[in-house]
């Protein structure tokens, strides 16, 4: 192969990347390595390629092999930096990412991966400084621009102006970063404003298809519109913010309401020489009820619903035969599903016979009632509807630059 016909094969591999064309982009990279099979380059342009789809094994054999043709290639470092961090072997992306920068410095890509890394570490300061250095060297850089974002503190009390500001800005150099609209939809979805999260997610996944978490996004922001959805996953999300988040402001709040009718239902049901062990197992208890009771109920309303979400999300109806239930009308579904939750719990209280049993069935059903009823998701359609409309009216009187 000639050098120009490799220069124009590699003309056509970066224009195809920008596109988001990832199937040109494989089909140029196998004429390279046929054409060249000793040249690093077309492994690299497929690996590349399969690294964007998330196929990530063929995507390490290829690069690997680029890598043995050119070991002093910047590039074939700096993607299996990438490919290593993906597969959470950062070990060995710290060590491809050190080197890329040994060799190009001056490429503002190696920086910004570096910055994930960091990121992915939690060491914010060092990934706003490796953003801060790749904007140095190319200011108009959207991925740029898209890191800092990622690695500015978020604001608990609401939206954080500042990484709206750098994601837009990571649009304003590259109108389709389809990253960039991602992050964005993470952000609006944090504070409650679904239905904005969902046209960031939209337009994420209309520019890059074959990216699995944009659709996971998209996918997770349509169910949160299920008032009953909501319900059952409020007890989860209720315990993990317990565990994880304990300096919300709510936790207070939660453990007044939900705390305090168990420990006095335990007291004044229970003996008092048992009661201060339960009230202990109190924790261990509401995680054991979460797995047994709500998790198996959540799978079985996802599956039911599968197809809706499906239709909802723009994506190809998936064939089902007519005897599948996901193929009958929600109007039967819905009721089936709420009939199946019904007599779960009345499982349960009939198969706990003795009386402190009995009573410890009722504080199983109160328990995760109030648990749901305290959860923030079952009453977020009417805070996003406020907050849209406080939304509406500051845009009306601010100067534009919170978007």
């Amino acid at each position: 192969m000639t050098q120009d016909r490799l220069e124009a094969l590699h003309h056509q591999a970066r224009v195809y990347l920008a596109a988001h064309d990832f199937r040109r982009l494989l089909e140029v990279g196998e004429k390279m390595i046929a054409e060249a099979p000793r040249n690093a380059a077309g492994y690299l342009v497929v690996g590349q390629a399969y690294l964007v789809v998330e196929q990530r094994r063929r995507a390490l054999r290829f690069l690997k092999s680029g890598l043995a043709r050119a070991p002093r290639s910047h590039e074939a470092h700096y993607l299996l930096a990438v490919c290593y961090r993906e597969t959470r072997k950062r070990g060995q992306a710290k060590e491809h990412i050190d080197e890329a920068l040994n060799l190009a410095p001056w490429d503002p890509h190696i920086w910004c991966e570096a910055g994930m890394l960091y990121l992915e570490e939690d060491r914010l300061a060092q990934a706003i400084e490796c953003a801060q250095n790749a904007l140095q060297i190319d200011p108009e850089m959207s991925t740029a621009h898209n890191l800092l974002g990622m690695a500015l503190p978020e604001d608990v009390s609401g939206l954080t102006y500042e990484k709206v500001d750098a994601f837009h800005r990571a649009l304003q150099s590259d109108p389709e970063n389809p990253y960039a609209y991602n992050n964005l939809g993470v952000e609006y979805l944090r504070v409650g404003r679904d239905y904005k999260a969902e046209k960031y997610f939209r337009k994420a996944l209309r520019l890059a298809p074959g990216v699995r978490q944009f659709r996971k996004n998209l996918h997770a922001v349509l169910r949160e519109r299920s008032s009953l959805y909501r319900v059952l996953r409020g007890p989860g999300d209720l315990l993990k913010r317990l565990m994880f988040q304990p300096g919300d402001e709510r936790v207070s709040f939660i453990i007044l309401l939900v705390g305090v009718p168990i420990a006095t239902i335990v007291t004044l049901k229970v003996d008092a020489y048992v009661s201060p062990w339960l009230f202990l197992l109190v924790p261990v208890a509401l995680w054991v009820i979460w797995f047994v009771i709500f998790w198996p109920l959540i799978k079985v309303y996802e599956w039911i619903t599968s197809r809706d979400l499906h239709l909802e999300a723009g994506e190809i109806d998936p064939y089902l035969p007519m005897w599948d239930i996901r193929r009958w009308s929600r109007w039967v579904r819905i009721p089936l599903f709420l009939l199946l939750l019904v007599c779960v719990l009345a499982g349960v209280a009939i198969a706990l016979t003795s009386e402190k049993m009995r009573i410890g069935a009722l504080i199983v059903v109160g328990v995760g009632v109030l648990l749901a009823l305290a959860s923030d998701r079952v009453i977020r359609p009417y805070g996003a509807t406020f907050s849209d409309f406080r939304w509406r009216q500051m845009e009306r009187v601010g100067d534009g630059s919170r978007r």
